[in-house]
């Protein structure tokens, strides 16, 4: 059983959860798609993700002349799997001052 409080400290209902209560977990088809992380050296974070926890890069754009790479690690395909995306931009070439967080 679980309780739980609703108002003054005196006032607790207890219920016990249905079977029916975790159903839509086995039903649910919803997943968490991708996270996108900026990092300091795309190669030495590939590196960490596929040694570390096993993913694989399943593709990397290099953009050198405007010194910015992308990179898309899974556990398996895109389309059914989650993805880490790692962001790496150059930033050493910009303006003292004028840098943006957004991308």
């Amino acid at each position: 059983m679980v309780g739980y409080q609703v108002g003054s400290m005196a006032e607790t209902r207890k219920f016990a959860p249905g079977d029916d209560l975790l159903e839509w977990v086995q039903k649910d088809n919803r997943r968490f798609l991708h996270a996108v992380y900026r990092v300091g050296d795309i190669d030495r974070a590939i590196k960490f993700y596929t040694e570390c926890f096993g993913m694989k890069v399943l593709r990397k754009q290099d953009f050198p002349e405007e010194k910015y790479s992308t990179a898309a690690l899974g556990f398996g395909p895109e389309k059914s799997h989650f993805v880490a995306e790692l962001i790496y931009c150059d930033i050493s070439h910009q303006i003292k001052g004028k840098v943006s967080n957004a991308i």
